[in-house]
């Protein structure tokens, strides 16, 4: 199988498991539409960097550490479950505060590195990323792979998370999509909070 091909596999998998939503898809989303087109792209600086992480990890084999060390796998999946249910709770507690056509007005305001930390945080709460990196690399990448090709899949999770991010950030701050959720901001907000709990509720409790 040719480099090209190697690649093309590599990148339409990750590309189908980056769009699917999931708790980087509702934090863009709700970030660009409450705080703004500034917020959301430094949230997307930080979910990229989370993602960068995760494809180094993967690389160079962060299972068979997990594998050596699962009090390490658990630590983490604990920790990033837990914060998934922080965030989730917080969103909803906040929903019943304020009406809602003054809702993206009073939003308390969160500076660039509280927004940038929170994107890396979502970004890197789930270790079960690096496992499916990792076997992503061993599926699709043949044996004694060049470090090159191995630098180029994770360049290109990087362009598709930050392409795919950006989009979701840009369509957010659209004027109809901000007036749609002064209207509806309780239920969005509930809503996106249940996502965000049943994603780390799932996190802790799956093996």
């Amino acid at each position: 199988m040719s480099s090209n091909w190697i690649l093309v596999n590599f990148i339409a998998i990750w590309t189908v498991a980056a769009v699917t939503p999931g708790p980087n898809f509702f934090l863009t989303l709700q970030t660009g539409i409450v705080h703004g087109r500034r917020a959301a792209m430094i949230a997307v600086a930080g979910l990229a960097t989370g993602t960068f992480a995760w494809g180094l990890f993967g690389y160079f084999g962060i299972a068979l550490l997990f594998a050596l060390a699962p009090w390490l796998y658990l630590t983490l999946k604990l920790v990033g479950g837990a914060y998934l249910l922080f965030l989730g709770g917080r969103l909803i507690l906040h929903s019943f505060r304020g009406a809602g056509d003054e809702a993206i007005h009073t939003h308390p305001g969160l500076s660039g590195g509280q927004v940038y930390r929170r994107g890396v945080l979502t970004g890197a709460s789930n270790p079960k990323t690096a496992l499916f990196v990792s076997s992503l690399f061993a599926s699709t990448l043949p044996a004694h792979a060049p470090a090159w090709m191995g630098i180029v899949c994770i360049a290109a999770m990087l362009a598709v998370s930050v392409c795919w991010y950006s989009l979701i950030a840009l369509a957010s701050t659209t004027p109809r999509l901000r007036a749609l959720y002064r209207r509806t901001r309780h239920w969005i907000e509930r809503c996106a909070g249940v996502v965000f709990i049943g994603y780390g509720g799932r996190l802790i409790t799956l093996r």
